[in-house]
């Protein structure tokens, strides 16, 4: 049976979901066991006719490190953090997934995060880089043959 999952939203980077040591202005770098890369941040989504916002936790993955053995995807990658900063307004375009926790108390949730990784997701900065920060490199040049 066929199917579809995809999201695409535009709208103001907020702050990572936790904020400690490892998280940058916005964005949350950490990584997985198997040492692959995974940037977490929040996103708000203005609602048309409104003042109010709607907010999604977004799930960014990395390359695996299988697929990256001279490690020059992880580094592109990483500098992504560095980009995501409180304010930056980006199109990401993802995959909406649920999951389920237990609470300190014995609780169960269910939490819905857009997933970005894999074919077809994207993250776009929609608004120009503050001067301090240099630009990302060409894909081309990051890559070389």
């Amino acid at each position: 049976m066929p199917s579809l999952n995809q999201i695409f939203l535009i709208g103001r980077l907020t702050r990572a979901d936790r904020n400690d040591e490892t998280s940058t202005n916005g964005a949350e770098l950490r990584y997985t066991d198997s040492g692959r890369p995974v940037i977490r941040f929040r996103l708000a989504v203005d609602r048309p006719g409104t003042d109010q916002a709607d907010f999604f936790d977004v799930i960014w993955w990395g390359p695996s490190p299988e697929g990256d053995s001279d490690g020059v995807k992880r580094k592109r990658f990483e500098q992504h953090a560095a980009y995501l900063r409180k304010g930056r307004l980006l199109l990401v375009k993802g995959r909406m997934q649920s999951r389920t926790y237990e609470t300190q108390d014995g609780l169960r949730r269910q939490v819905w995060e857009v997933h970005v990784g894999g074919a077809g997701s994207q993250v776009v900065y929609l608004d120009r880089l503050p001067d301090e920060v240099p630009p990302l490199p060409d894909e081309d040049e990051a890559v070389p043959f």
